[in-house]
């Protein structure tokens, strides 16, 4: 009867040792997420607005301006996410982002391109108010993958709370069949 009792007793840790893992490490993996985007989030519209602007206003040469860095930190930003979401609709909310990045360096290969060929002013000037557009795009992007990502914390949590119902029941159970069986073999030796 005591090796019922210790089987018992190793399934109830079995049970709670996975569940806490999985849990866990998703609630981790949330929390991670949603601290890269809110970085990311800082990455987005003043930065590049304020490149782009500089490079307009000829404060700051177009090929040093680091404009295309910028992009990239964000299209590595973007790419971690997307390996490390575990939500399908933040998942093509982040290919958004990226087809938005695209289109944003769309805009700046133009300015460039404009630059180089000593084009109008005024066409710079479009550009940067379409770049300006497009990174506002990608901020409000960015905010609502913030804010799934805040809902799935909460979805997290309700399972977390589930699962702790769960296991204090199973906890119950254990220690009535635990009882029973120590009552049984007391009444064997006696």
């Amino acid at each position: 009867s005591y090796i019922i009792i210790l089987n018992i007793l190793a399934i109830q840790n079995i049970i709670m040792l996975f569940s806490t893992s999985r849990l866990n490490s998703t609630y981790y993996q949330v929390i991670s997420n949603l601290a890269y985007a809110n970085t990311l989030s800082e990455m987005v519209k003043d930065p590049i607005d304020s490149i782009a602007y500089d490079v307009y206003a000829g404060k700051v040469d177009f090929f040093s301006s680091g404009l295309y860095e910028a992009i990239d930190n964000i299209d590595r930003s973007l790419d971690y996410l997307k390996g490390s979401s575990i939500s399908p609709d933040n998942y093509q909310r982040l290919d958004v982002a990226k087809r938005t990045l695209n289109t944003l360096r769309n805009y700046v290969d133009m300015m460039g391109e404009n630059i180089a060929n000593n084009g109008p002013v005024k066409t710079n000037e479009e550009i940067l108010e379409e770049i300006r557009g497009v990174t506002s795009l990608l901020e409000d992007i960015v905010r609502d993958f913030t804010v799934s990502e805040i809902n799935d914390i909460e979805s997290e949590n309700d399972n977390l709370r589930n699962t702790s119902v769960f296991i204090t029941t199973i906890s119950f159970v254990i220690f009535a069949l635990i009882t029973v069986f120590a009552l049984l073999a007391l009444s064997r030796i006696s």
